[in-house]
């Protein structure tokens, strides 16, 4: 973690952004594999629905990596708003993105019930997004 909850700059944020949004990009690939490998037959649509997501969040981990750029070379004070907006209008994405995710994944743990190591892949997965939601609301309140 960069900022532990604590805004202590507008990095700080965007860095926890890049992180977690990497991070987000990778588990609907790594869930849409591992049920591939343990057989689990996800229906069409849900496996479109995970590319869509882990395209959605790596292209909002590309923006928050241009936009902690154009941050950190802003040499003016007063443009500071602008660009704490801007990641105001990212951190909503991504909160938007990750209810999504979140959904997803409680419909994808219908699909073997009975298999428990993937039950634990799954509910651990959903835990790691619910504090990502909490993590950035926590920030956003806080910018």
């Amino acid at each position: 973690m960069y900022c532990y909850t604590m805004a202590y700059s507008l990095q700080c944020v965007l860095g926890e952004l890049i992180m977690w949004t990497d991070i987000s990009s990778e588990h609907p690939i790594f869930v849409k594999t591992v049920a591939k490998l343990s057989r689990k037959d996800l229906p069409k649509d849900i496996s479109e629905e995970l590319k869509k997501l882990s395209k959605s969040f790596e292209a909002l981990n590309l923006k928050a990596k241009e936009q902690l750029v154009d941050a950190q070379s802003m040499a003016v004070q007063p443009m500071m708003y602008v660009y704490m907006n801007r990641a105001k209008v990212l951190l909503n994405e991504f909160g938007r993105l990750n209810r999504i995710w979140i959904g997803l994944i409680k419909e994808i743990m219908k699909y073997g019930k009975e298999d428990k190591v993937w039950q634990t892949l799954l509910s651990h997965i959903e835990e790691e997004q619910t504090y990502m939601d909490r993590l950035f609301h926590t920030l956003y309140m806080q910018i």
